[in-house]
């Protein structure tokens, strides 16, 4: 396949966003901006700035002559035409290219100075507007990273289908996953990988081809990617294996053979274009498009790569604006400082120089002075509390750190590779840290530590709910893979573990407005007492407390028809008597989609509920993970309110070919 022309723009622009040359269309004559400032300046007064900005090709002479409020209207303008033009088209490339020569000179004046030298232009104030100057760059750089983006997006809607966009995505994963082993010594992991059909191996090879997973840690998930697969069909797309897929994608004769070498025939014969969206580039293609997202159709792996598209995007947009608001250093910004640098006089690089030799020497004095406290708390218990205070500190300093880091994957001319793959396990540690002192402070409170447990479930559920939804938007999620997806990280199996050994499990309810309190809707509709003697008559029958929650999970407070009813109680509501709740923050914001809706957060003792999915009949409620409580739970158990928008709505249903699986409900 060749390769577009705008393809190969937007990998120039991902390539050297602000080093490349602007490339002046054809009939655009510069002769007479070129070289002469004065004449520059004279065209700029002449002419409307917004004429200018969308009818010609500038060069940096010409930037160079606008004034300071000028450049910045110019900037202004063009950033609102740019938006207004179609990404694949040359009017479009044209306005980027005159907006980046904007942008370096707005940078190149901060770092170099007014020009003339004056009594105020101290070290200082030079070591100052460099500091603005990488701020600004970081920004300009998160910008067109942006619209390169979304010139992706436009390229592979205009110029690829979806199953050439697909042959092209699993090829380059292949040589991604291809490199990265041979960096990491994983080629016996990608050699296996290559020739397994089963998607759940192929999920294990695949972390052990990037140096995890090894040792006890692979054969442990080995067995787990074993067991997943008896739940499976074994059949279509998701278990060919790696070496006959690409194969059949490339046009080569299926066979016997090395799989690793057929796999690198068929990456030759693709030769894929989607490089820039790869490993080495954005990091738009997930990493695991041959295992668990394998079973995937073009048109589902097309809405994929531009669902990720638009999260990489809006990170960026959070990343710029956490810079704005200053709370990104600029000694994080690696890339732009080793660009920028080398233009600045020695005086300021000798005073960055110094901000990165402070910044090495406080990381020490705090790591002596904790350990000064811990040998000082030995003798004075009290201490502990202050070291305690002084490792929540750090640990919430190293999880926003983490975090930066992680809105800017992908964003190679702003984070290093090692800032961005340092990030997950910055955020981990730094919630460990702050678990730790959490821990420290519990052994005076243990409720303490029992909250902070409880935030670090919620916040692992919300963002595993996340994941959940993400997934979904490419279709139904049965349960075998629901159960894979739910698998928490560090941080959430700790807090899990903390819970088990408290006896508490934390669940969700959704509901349409808040209520004093979470009562059944027979005791809303007749007091505590009436649900329990409703509850007590069921009992009588013989009922069982999962048969009475079934009723609620399948007829909730409406009556029950005499085929489902014990005898002499049909078209009775014998299930209002339960409060369904849910291990599934998107199951519960299913049931908060009103205006007023709200998710509520209950930490309650282990055991007390019913899990109704334990039924034979209960496919639904096991799918949804229902766990129903009988009449009233105490306020005390509500511990946090959230927002039905922290989790996207998802329900059940039992679409032909899938079964029983959580899906996207439809538009209201």
């Amino acid at each position: 396949m060749t390769r577009p022309l705008a393809t190969q723009d937007v990998s120039a622009a991902q390539a050297a966003p602000e080093t490349r040359s602007a490339a002046p269309p054809p009939g655009v004559a510069l002769a007479g901006l070129v070289g002469n400032r004065a004449m520059t300046r004279a065209l700029t007064v002449q002419r409307d700035p917004l004429t200018d900005v969308r009818t010609m090709s500038i060069t940096p002479q010409f930037a160079q002559g606008l004034p300071e409020n000028e450049l910045a209207e110019q900037l202004r303008s063009l950033g609102q035409h740019i938006l207004s033009l179609p990404q694949n088209g040359p009017e479009y490339q044209a306005a980027r290219e005159n907006q980046a020569i904007l942008q370096r000179e707005q940078v190149r004046r901060l770092v170099e100075g007014p020009g003339t030298s004056s009594g105020g232009d101290t070290v200082e104030a030079r070591h100052a507007r460099f500091k603005q100057a990488v701020l600004l760059s970081a920004q300009h750089r998160l910008t067109e990273n942006q619209q390169n983006l979304e010139q992706w997006r436009a390229v592979i809607e205009a110029q690829m289908s979806p199953e050439a966009l697909q042959a092209h995505v699993l090829a380059q994963s292949a040589a991604d996953l291809r490199q990265t082993a041979e960096r990491t010594s994983g080629m016996p992991a990608y050699d296996a990988w290559a020739g397994d059909p089963n998607p759940f191996r192929r999920n294990v090879y695949e972390h052990q081809a990037r140096g995890e997973w090894r040792a006890c840690t692979g054969c442990h998930e080995m067995v787990r990617a074993d067991e997943l697969s008896r739940h499976e069909d074994h059949m279509g797309p998701n278990w060919t294996s790696p070496a006959d897929r690409l194969s059949g994608f490339a046009g080569l004769p299926q066979g016997d053979g090395a799989e690793t070498a057929r796999v690198q025939a068929a990456i030759d014969a693709i030769r894929p274009v989607v490089a820039p969206l790869g490993d080495s580039g954005y990091r738009i293609i997930p990493d695991d498009v041959f295992s668990l997202r394998g079973g995937l159709t073009p048109e589902q792996l097309r809405e994929t790569i531009f669902g990720r598209i638009a999260i990489r995007r809006a990170n960026y947009a959070e990343l710029s604006a956490r810079i704005a608001d200053g709370d990104v250093d600029y000694l994080q910004l690696g890339p732009i400082l080793q660009d920028l640098l080398p233009t600045a006089d020695a005086e300021v690089q000798a005073a960055v120089r110094d901000d990165q030799d402070d910044e090495h020497a406080w990381s020490i004095v705090m790591i002596g002075g904790t350990l000064i406290l811990s040998l000082l708390s030995l003798v004075f218990p009290p201490l502990a509390l202050a070291l305690a205070a002084i490792q929540f500190a750090s640990g919430y300093q190293q999880f926003q750190q983490g975090s930066t880091y992680q809105l800017g994957v992908g964003a190679n001319n702003v984070f290093t590779r090692d800032q961005q793959d340092a990030a997950g396990g910055m955020m981990a540690s730094g919630v460990l840290n702050m678990g730790m002192a959490a821990a420290t402070i519990a052994a005076v409170g243990p409720g303490v530590m029992d909250m902070a447990a409880t935030r670090a479930i919620t916040a692992a559920d919300v963002q595993i709910a996340q994941r959940i939804a993400q997934r979904a938007l490419a279709g139904p999620v049965a349960e075998a893979e629901l159960l894979q997806l739910q698998q928490p990280g560090l941080v959430g199996r700790m807090a899990h573990g903390w819970a088990e050994m408290r006896g508490f499990q934390v669940v969700y309810r959704g509901q349409g407005a808040p209520t004093a309190e979470i009562l059944s809707p027979a005791a809303r509709a007749g007091g505590v007492d009436s649900s329990r003697a409703l509850y007590d008559s069921m009992r009588a029958q013989g009922l069982t407390d999962l048969e009475i929650a079934g009723y609620t999970a399948r007829w909730n407070d409406q009556p029950v028809p005499a085929f489902d009813a014990p005898p002499g109680m049909a078209d009775q509501p014998l299930g209002s008597v339960g409060i369904p709740t849910t291990r599934l923050p998107n199951v519960a914001s299913d049931f908060a989609q009103t205006p007023t809706g709200v998710i509520y957060v209950l930490r309650v003792p282990r055991g007390q509920g019913v899990p109704v999915g334990q039924a034979g009949w209960g496919m639904q409620s096991a799918i949804e993970q229902e766990i129903v409580f009988f009449h009233q739970l105490p306020n005390g158990m509500v511990v946090r309110t959230m927002s039905p928008t922290v989790a996207p709505p998802l329900r059940f249903d039992s679409p032909p070919g899938v079964g029983p699986s959580l899906t996207v409900p439809p538009a209201p």
